[in-house]
């Protein structure tokens, strides 16, 4: 797709491709600091820390590794807990480990399917997304 399509104003909750994008790598930065108990690298879910799509590429490409690294590590005993934050605006938070796993996975495919529909109005074929294609590649 070129550039000034990947920065179009559409119709989607957060306006364009790239800033969809941005919001996802965004919402799983929060997500994973939640994780593991840093604090928030942003305070916006609309913040665009890389407006650059092959800058972004790379940074989600390091981004997918961090959050397969972190989830490798993790037993059955992670289910048991809690994750204790801040949310955006500051306000005290606590969630158990199976409800925040849910969520961040859940909010990766909600946005990536909004980013497949604006590829496919733009008359550009959309990678698949259902998990099936992705168990049948694998076994080649």
């Amino acid at each position: 797709m070129p550039e000034d399509g990947y920065h179009k104003e559409r119709q989607a909750f957060f306006g364009s491709i790239g800033k969809t994008l941005n919001h996802i790598l965004v919402g799983d930065r929060l997500w994973l600091s939640r994780f593991i108990g840093h604090s928030a690298p942003f305070r916006t879910l609309d913040a665009i820390p890389y407006p650059e799509r092959l800058i972004l590429w790379g940074k989600r490409q390091e981004l997918d590794q961090e959050i397969m690294t972190l989830f490798s590590h993790y037993n059955d005993d992670i289910l048991k807990t809690h994750f204790s934050y801040e949310d955006t605006e500051g306000t005290p938070q606590s969630i158990p480990a199976p409800i925040g796993f849910g969520q961040f996975f859940n909010h990766q495919t909600h946005h990536r399917g909004q980013v497949h529909n604006m590829l496919s109005i733009a008359g550009t074929t959309p990678p698949p997304l259902d998990f099936s294609y992705f168990y049948f590649e694998s076994k080649g």
